[in-house]
């Protein structure tokens, strides 16, 4: 842990430093590596998925892996596990294999449980880990269109007809013309996108800007009809959303020009990362695309075109987030489009894309329920149906009462020292909060790989360690640096030596 306090303490130690090896010498541990949730928060209808990788250290052997749910006892308040789930696995050495299980028909609300290893082995402490998820209705996502802007393309993307019909999809889409969003009402929704809007007026803007700011989301996606009156997006109410003054029209009509993000840390794309090297960007050519004058304050560039010119940011609004993609995706394919980062073929990366865009604006991709020993962890509230305190459930089964940050919507639990699950809960049964976060070791922390010498003279330079296997060797080298070696032996063979040289000598110089 901490190594300059360890050398501090080791550097007072007159008789020298000892490292007692206390490991077995073939340890035999299965372990659980960190888990994979592809969401926390789950669409009503949609089956709960999660894996993780099982790996054996020593030798090679089967052990059975179980998924287990809590469910509410009738006979008492306690949740107790039940088996949802188990596979044999058979691990080498060195090597990994994955766990994956599938649970459909979950509840709406919040649901705990783990992953299991049974049996024993080296180290308890990785066999189990923990989870948190949420099943919650689909997310009303409102889609505002301007003709000749097709918002099919998007529509299909958030809410995909086979999902649709069997109720699964993430979200509930309305689309509406751009013209009623004077009229229409926002706060049903989670989410406004708006597609290739032409001139709007100053109070659909502020309309727009004071809808983000009380936490939700709005994405615009900028098109041909804004030409139709640029200087109504560079007046002072559209301003007060988008990233920046629109300049002018970038054209490409080679198909050159396409996404290129630089990194994959912003939330909008996390989920490419691991496929960042292999995603054709390049298939889905961009061939028009409004440039921005001076970004203002606060505003992130996530991806930038292939030129370097901004393709999709970030800006901040109050408790929510403007979203701002400077091509149009709702063009008809075969009519001069601006892009076919849409409506190509098999165009998955961005369908992904907009995706994880709903999921932020709506705060789907934000809230965290899994967290590691020592993190603070924080809830987000609803703030229409919130309370001043709350009651957490210790793992351990200790309760703690909690307040509430109102003014944020938050609850943050500062204490997870304890591996296991939290609830967390007020109201009451009947209209209250009953939900909760997981805490697990990380994976690295729970590794059994043997520490090398050099490894150690590393971490202790300048002492230099002395390694003890056996408590023989521990006795001898401490009982050698307290009291030191027995000479005596040493001393009469040197005494010996002596008198026969001395033998010698006497003979040569005194002859008779």
């Amino acid at each position: 842990g901490d190594t300059p306090r360890l050398r501090q303490r080791l550097a007072q130690v007159e008789a020298g430093v000892y490292l007692i090896d206390v490991g077995v010498a073939e340890p035999v541990n299965y372990a659980l590596g960190d888990l994979r949730l592809p969401a926390v928060q789950i669409p009503h209808g949609s089956p709960l998925e999660i894996g993780a990788d099982v790996s054996v250290q020593g030798t090679r052997g089967e052990r059975l892996v179980e998924l287990q749910l809590l469910e509410p006892d009738p006979a008492s308040k306690v949740r107790r596990p039940q088996k949802k789930g188990g596979q044999a696995v058979a691990v080498e050495p060195g090597q990994s294999r994955q766990v994956d299980f599938k649970v459909g028909g979950l509840a709406l609300g919040t649901h705990q449980g783990y992953l299991e290893i049974l049996g024993q082995d080296g180290l308890p402490a990785d066999d189990r880990r923990y989870f948190t998820v949420e099943v919650r209705p689909a997310w009303p996502v409102l889609i505002a269109a301007t003709r000749p802007a097709n918002p099919a393309f998007l529509a299909e993307a958030l809410a995909p007809t086979p999902l649709r019909r069997k109720g699964e999809a993430r979200h509930d889409v309305t689309v509406v013309p751009v013209e009623s969003l004077g009229k229409h009402a926002l706060e049903p929704y989670a989410a406004v996108f708006v597609l290739d809007p032409g001139p709007l007026a100053p109070e659909v803007w502020q309309k727009l800007g004071d809808f983000a700011a009380r936490g939700r989301g709005v994405a615009v996606f900028l098109g041909r009809n804004a030409d139709r009156g640029i200087e109504a997006f560079n007046g002072p109410a559209a301003q007060e959303v988008l990233p920046a003054k629109l300049k002018w029209q970038v054209r490409d009509t080679e198909g050159a020009l396409h996404l290129a993000p630089r990194d994959y840390e912003h939330p909008v794309l996390a989920t490419l990362r691991e496929a960042a090297g292999t995603i054709p960007w390049d298939a889905f050519p961009v061939f028009r695309y409004w440039q921005l004058d001076a970004l203002a304050s606060g505003v992130r560039v996530i991806a930038p075109y292939r030129d370097g010119g901004p393709a999709l940011l970030e800006r901040p609004l109050g408790k929510g987030r403007a979203l701002v993609v400077t091509t149009s995706v709702s063009d008809n394919p075969n009519q001069d489009p601006w892009s076919l980062l849409l409506s190509g073929e098999n165009a998955w990366p961005f369908f992904v894309v907009v995706n994880e865009m709903a999921a932020y604006l709506v705060g789907g991709g934000g809230q965290r329920l899994n967290y590691f020993a020592g993190e603070p962890a924080v809830l987000e509230l609803n703030p229409e149906h919130s309370f001043r305190s709350y009651l957490l459930t210790q793992p351990d089964g200790v309760e703690v009462r909690l307040a509430a940050d109102l003014a944020q919507a938050s609850l943050a639990v500062a204490s997870t020292e304890w591996l296991g699950n939290y609830r967390v809960q007020a109201g009451g049964t009947e209209s209250g909060v009953d939900r909760g976060f997981s805490v697990n070791l990380p994976f690295e922390q729970t590794r059994l790989e043997r520490v090398s010498n050099d490894d150690l003279a590393k971490i202790l330079d300048p002492l230099a360690p002395r390694i003890a296997r056996s408590q023989d060797e521990i006795e001898l080298d401490v009982s050698t640096g307290r009291v030191g070696r027995e000479l005596f032996s040493w001393l009469i063979v040197l005494v010996a030596v002596l008198l026969g040289l001395e033998h010698l000598v006497a003979n040569r110089f005194y002859r008779e």
